[in-house]
């Protein structure tokens, strides 16, 4: 690595010092800068190759307290899945939302029924226009993180 520096180094300064007329000098900066944005191009295309896949598991709710009953609530947990779509990843995001119904029952809810359940790939925004269009006006009580350690 050291010799790899030393005639990095070596080759700089002989490019400054031999460097001829003013538009050579630009023709090396244009070289640089086409080099730069080749490789900011490759680097964008080797990260679309390696994208993550995202999972969204939601359900649909009826949830019932002292004031009366509301219908079609959603509740949605979104994780990033690297390198497939995994049982233990979807057991996860099921846990969470048993979680969460079993925290809105306990301090806000008399009742909370689970009338639908899925879990999809792809974002929860996406699900969320999805269940708009499917049950018409939805509320969208909350979307857990998944990614975050519980």
């Amino acid at each position: 690595m050291k010799h790899f520096y030393t005639a990095f180094l070596t080759l700089l300064i002989a490019n400054a010092a031999f460097a001829g007329t003013t538009t050579e000098k630009n023709s090396n900066k244009a070289t640089a800068t086409a080099t730069t944005e080749t490789t900011v191009e490759e680097n964008a295309t080797q990260a679309s190759k390696t994208t993550t896949l995202t999972i969204c598991a939601c359900q649909l709710l009826s949830l019932t307290s002292h004031e009366g009953t509301t219908d079609n609530v959603v509740l949605l947990a979104e994780k990033n899945v690297n390198g497939g779509n995994s049982k233990t990843d979807r057991q996860h995001l099921k846990m969470l939302l048993k979680k969460e119904n079993g925290y809105m029952k306990t301090m806000f809810f008399e009742s909370v029924k689970v009338v639908n359940e899925q879990i999809v790939e792809g974002d929860c925004q996406s699900s969320i226009e999805v269940l708009k269009t499917t049950y018409g006006n939805i509320v969208v009580y909350d979307v857990l993180d998944g990614n975050v350690k519980h």
